[in-house]
């Protein structure tokens, strides 16, 4: 019998979105993060959304695949997008709530082998974003 069993880089990779502060309307674009040779990456996008910002407000997220070895998907090609709305901000303690969201996601190598991450403030505020990403691989065993 065959077992497939990950094998995670076992640091977080913090891309060039760091701690950056984004005003409204403002986007920020990460590095290329290469997911050739692994079977993915998982990021991790974590969103300060500060004080006062309208509870159904969010931060729009795109995940740029690379199209030709040099350029990437744009808005006209309908890249995988999501949104981290303000109103759904995960509570650091239960006993507070905190406008910090946070959002993990997988991009498979068979679906990306490189890409950006593209993110855009539309909650009316400022709000402070942080990247971080791991690559994983399987890799296969053989047991009797």
């Amino acid at each position: 019998m065959v077992e497939l069993y990950p094998v995670w880089n076992s640091e977080w990779t913090t891309s060039s979105v760091a701690s950056e502060s984004l005003e409204h309307d403002d986007t920020t674009l990460s590095e290329a993060i290469d997911n050739d040779g692994v079977t993915g990456t998982e990021l991790f996008l974590w969103i300060n959304y500060g004080e006062g910002n309208p509870l159904d407000s969010a931060c729009v997220v795109k995940i740029l695949r690379d199209v030709d070895g040099t350029n990437y998907e744009s808005e006209d090609d309908a890249p995988y997008t999501f949104c981290l709305p303000i109103g759904y901000a995960e509570a650091i303690d239960t006993s507070e709530t905190t406008n910090t969201r946070s959002q993990l996601v997988f991009v498979d190598s068979r679906r990306a082998s490189k890409f950006k991450v593209h993110v855009t403030n539309r909650t009316g505020g400022d709000v402070i974003v942080s990247l971080y990403y791991r690559t994983v691989s399987l890799h296969k065993e053989n047991s009797a």
